[in-house]
């Protein structure tokens, strides 16, 4: 319950902090779709409704939480049950990312882009990080590059993780909106205006996006394909017009990492894919840790 309050609490400072209509804020919910293969577990989740909306009440004052829902109210196939979860939403992340742009170069905050850092190193009263565009002095260091920061922290328990995500051109009378997510949440779909944004597949070659490039590979990117064709669009033509990837930081647990690591230097890395959820919170305890 303490991530999930995190997770939270964390998505209500985003809110509060760039305001929802600048992000395109939709609180639709979530779905989480379950076919034949994944009846033992829609059952057993069905078994544990009421424990799971006791833990989701305690953790965001939600009652009520989860319910299932009937697999006719969406146009998906080979669906045999959905669970809803009413405390989840959609953004526009690239507005979201312009809004918390603004918001920085407002406060007078300079931002340096597209730099690759290789190494720092902290003394008593500075830190000298090594980067792609020289040498960069600084008083404190705060380190929250999530899944890229495995080479610069190779003491703590992170790794990356690659996402392969796809999105389709845009398709008229799209039969559905909102967030969904499938297989134990290795894939994540969702509507963007009259398109298909789709991402996952990762648990298909596990070791293979355990990568900090990124890239597309045709194995995955087929996988997306076919679980949009025979699953989320059966009946519906749809062409894919852009594909691409992210890296996520994992590690041998969910919980995120935030500490300090030398008077001067702080980490808050290994958001689990939860980033957006979580980061407005984990920036916050990262400056009271430098307070």
């Amino acid at each position: 319950t303490t991530l999930v309050a995190r997770r939270y609490e964390g998505l209500q400072r985003l809110l509060k902090r760039c305001g929802e209509k600048d992000i395109d804020y939709l609180p639709l919910g979530s779905f989480e779709l379950f076919t034949e293969t994944d009846r033992k577990t829609y059952t057993n989740c069905l078994e544990k409704i009421d424990f799971l909306n006791q833990l989701a009440c305690k953790a965001t004052g939600i009652e009520d939480c989860y319910s299932p829902v009937s697999v006719n109210q969406f146009p998906f196939a080979q669906t045999v049950g959905m669970l809803k979860n009413k405390g989840e939403g959609q953004i526009n992340t690239g507005l979201m990312m312009h809004k918390l742009h603004q918001l920085a170069v407002d406060q007078s905050i300079h931002v340096l882009f597209g730099i690759e850092i290789t190494e720092w190193e902290s003394y008593e009263k500075h830190v000298i990080i090594n980067s792609s565009i020289g040498e960069i002095y600084c008083g404190k260091l705060i380190i929250a590059t999530n899944g890229l920061s495995s080479k610069i922290l190779p003491e703590q328990d992170i790794s990356p993780a690659r996402a392969q995500v796809v999105i389709t051109r845009p398709i008229q009378n799209l039969p559905f909106q909102g967030t969904f997510h499938y297989e134990a949440g290795y894939y994540y779909f969702r509507n963007i205006g009259n398109r298909v944004l789709l991402g996952g597949g990762r648990n298909l070659d596990m070791e293979g996006e355990s990568t900090d490039e990124f890239g597309n590979t045709s194995p995955i990117i087929s996988a997306l394909t076919q679980l949009l064709s025979t699953v989320i669009l059966p009946r519906t033509p749809f062409e894919i017009e852009h594909q691409w990837s992210g890296i996520m930081g994992v590690g041998k647990t969910k919980q995120p990492i935030v500490k300090k690591i030398s008077p001067l230097v702080t980490v808050g890395i290994r958001m689990g894919g939860m980033g957006v959820a979580l980061g407005s919170l984990i920036g916050k305890e990262l400056a009271d840790l430098q307070d």
